[in-house]
């Protein structure tokens, strides 16, 4: 009887090995279906023998538990990968018990070990434990843990933008596992192992880089359950947040890879060994920013920048493209996020730098508090150009959290920024095209349900960091796939990671491939200049495209737009406003026709500024770097003079005496009486006249005296 029975155990394990693959759920539960009748069948005598409803039921509990056995068994002998250790020992335990329980034919003995209701149920609540646990089977443990920044350190929404790439990322999710290839080609797509299924964690950081590290521990085994173990990790949003996350994380060799951080410090090997990113990092993207300021005329500018690590890190790449582009920082003021008056500080040193470029490195959380001290210290309108790098949020985003959305609007318009692009040509199609269709169930999820609609989500395009946030989640896939793990071990994170720095497909930003340091490939980047503009029509702030920049061709800007240049509506490619700090010698920026002037007549050029020449100086020609003193000849008693005084007839300013004054001019030698006679001729005149008074007295004498 024993053999019989195991005859049939290895008859019916043979069938479900041959049609039930052990990652397919449904396939087993089509297949568990037929296993319940047949033995629901083969014990009809036992539960006709029993009168107790109890009995009845418990004998049919344990009748389902035995086939479950019966899927355990196959599963043991097919390749269940990664079954973990506790799973498989309490499949051992369930083993031995089955087997124990064939020794004795029939439904008796066995319902006599589940006497109770209670212990039946118990018994079967084990066994769906445990069939969780196998239902993925030979990939069940593929897993990411996700970083995403939704809310910030005072638990308010960030903005939709943050919910849209975090659902971009569960609409990759479901690609993934459904093999959809309606934005990653086919033969990608195929190229995933037979069977592979990609389980995630997403979790909020709240702007924090304590509660990453946190979240990253539990993942890395460092800390809670090894249920939490992921392979690898995506996120965060922020390169202040990547940085300690990705410290901790190469303790275990967990690679962590971004759709977001582009500080250059996370370019560095030795710190960040196991750190990579879809999106191109801040070397990059500074080196694009100075390439364009210079193709845009500029030849200086100030910065104003965060001081955190995204910030300090753009701000010194940026100093370093620029030395090399032959541009000029005039200055570069540092703030504290969240903080005003460090903000103003840093406003009011822009200010005196007078370079009426300035680029800001900031994000959306501190815009509207720059904007407005800006316009308090009057570096904001006409005649300033701001450019914004890729931490700022869409306009929309930042007008939804403005008290007075028309003025904050009215100053944004006329700013440029220069971000990474990531939705160019048919790539970016394919993925709105997809992103619009997906159901709302995908984004469904408690962590997004906590802020706007599911429907909400995609019902407007995605920004562009989705796409990189898309493709993230697709570079885990690919690489987790493509790595062989033994029986019961985990993924080795050495190769894990030598596979992902290998990928090379073609995906929603282009062609993904990664070089040596984990950084997205130079030639696989393009940088996009956009303009922000309020809509004449619909009063709506638009990001209007103003050109493309890649490594090989530099910027190639779109001359069928008209890009616009300050509130006051100059706009054209020939009006591209001026530095303000690079005119040329004797002229200064006009805060008027907000161009290069010469400087007047009486003025000279010093520094950025035109003075009115000091007393004792002039300048009578326009465009005169620097005050002449007055001749020897001349004298000017007033600032602000063209030209110089001439002294009275026969004087002059004596040698090393300051020509300042009329009381500075002496006459000249051999003159008197204020400078109109000659010494000389005065004393042959007094001479003359003495002779001639002789002459009479003699004359009187003679003619009286005769």
């Amino acid at each position: 009887m024993e053999s019989d029975e195991i005859g049939r155990d290895n008859a019916l394990c043979s069938e479900l090995s041959r049609i039930l693959p052990c990652h397919r759920l449904f396939t087993f539960l089509g297949a568990a279906w037929d296993v319940f009748s047949e033995l629901f069948v083969l014990s009809q005598s036992c539960m006709i023998s029993r009168g107790s409803r109890a009995v009845r039921t418990t004998s049919l509990l344990f009748q389902i538990a035995l086939a479950f056995d019966y899927f355990v068994l196959c599963c043991q002998r097919t390749t269940c990968h990664q079954l973990s250790s506790p799973l498989k020992d309490s499949v051992g335990r369930l083993l031995l018990r089955r087997k124990r329980d064939s020794h004795h034919p029939g439904c008796p003995t066995s319902i006599r070990r589940s006497r109770s209701m209670t212990t039946a149920l118990t018994q079967w609540a084990t066994r769906i434990a445990i069939l969780a646990g196998l239902c993925g089977c030979a990939w069940s443990d593929r897993k990411i843990g996700i970083h995403v920044r939704l809310t910030d350190t005072n638990n308010l929404r960030v903005g939709i933008e943050q919910d849209q790439t975090a659902a971009a990322m569960l609409m990759a999710l479901r690609h993934v596992n459904d093999r959809v290839a309606s934005v990653i080609p086919q033969e990608t797509v195929a190229s995933l192992e037979e069977g592979f299924q990609l389980q995630w964690d997403m979790r909020d950081t709240f702007s924090s880089p304590r509660l990453a590290v946190v979240n990253t521990m539990e993942w890395t085994g460092l800390e809670g359950s090894k249920d939490s173990v992921v392979d690898m990790m995506i996120g965060a949003s922020r390169s202040a947040i990547s940085g300690p996350v990705a410290l901790v994380a190469q303790v275990t060799s967990t690679p962590l890879l971004s759709h977001r951080s582009t500080s250059a410090a996370l370019s560095d090997n030795y710190l960040y060994p196991n750190f990579a990113r879809t999106v191109p990092p801040d070397t990059f993207n500074a080196y694009a920013m100075a390439e364009i300021l210079a193709d845009l005329g500029w030849q200086a500018f100030s910065v104003l920048f965060v001081n955190d690590l995204y910030g300090v890190g753009y701000s010194v790449d940026l100093a370093s493209a620029a030395s090399t582009q032959g541009l000029t920082v005039a200055t570069a003021q540092q703030f504290t996020s969240g903080d005003a008056r460090s903000i103003r500080r840093a406003l009011v040193n822009v200010r005196s730098a007078s370079a009426r470029v300035v680029v800001c490195i900031a994000f959306s959380s501190d815009m509207l508090t720059i904007l407005e001290l800006s316009q308090e210290e009057h570096i904001s309108g006409p005649g300033w150009v701001w450019v914004t790098g890729d931490s700022v949020a869409k306009p929309s985003t930042l007008l939804d959290s403005s008290s007075d959305s028309a003025l904050f609007g009215e100053l944004l318009h006329g700013w440029l920024q220069v971000r990474p692009a990531a939705f160019l040509g048919s790539n970016g199609q394919r993925f709105q095209e997809a992103w619009a269709s997906e159901p709302s169930d995908t984004f469904e999820t408690p962590l997004l349900s906590a802020g706007f609609p599911a429907s909400a989500l995609n019902a407007v395009p995605c920004p562009d960091f989705c796409g990189f946030a898309y493709d993230a989640v697709w570079a885990a896939a690919l690489a987790i796939s493509r790595c062989k793990a033994q029986d019961g071990q985990a993924v080795d994170k050495t190769e894990l990671l030598s596979q992902l720095l290998a990928l090379d497909f073609e995906a929603s930003t282009g062609q993904v491939r990664f070089d040596e340091r984990g950084d997205r490939a130079l030639e696989s980047a393009t940088l996009q200049l956009s303009n922000w503009v309020v809509d004449p029509t619909t009063g709506l702030l638009e990001l209007i495209h103003l050109g493309e920049w890649h490594a090989e061709d530099g910027l190639q800007r779109d001359l069928a737009v008209s890009p616009v240049w300050s509130s006051a509506g100059v706009q054209g490619w020939a009006s591209i406003p001026q530095d303000g700090w690079s005119c040329p010698p004797g002229a200064v920026y006009s805060d008027v026709t907000w161009q290069c002037e010469q400087c007047a007549p009486g003025t000279a050029q010093q520094g950025l500024a035109c003075v009115p020449c000091e007393v004792g100086t002039a300048a009578g020609r326009w465009g005169m770097t620097q005050c002449l003193a007055c001749t020897q000849g001349d004298y000017a008693n007033e600032t602000g003079q063209a030209q110089c005084t001439r002294c009275p007839h026969n004087a002059a300013v004596p040698y090393g005496a300051e020509p300042t004054s009329l009381e500075a001019c002496s006459c000249l030698p051999g003159y008197v009486l204020d400078c109109k006679w000659q010494l000389w001729v005065l004393l042959v005149m007094v001479a003359g006249l003495l002779a001639l008074l002789a002459g009479g007295g003699w004359v009187a004498k003679r003619w009286w005296g005769g």
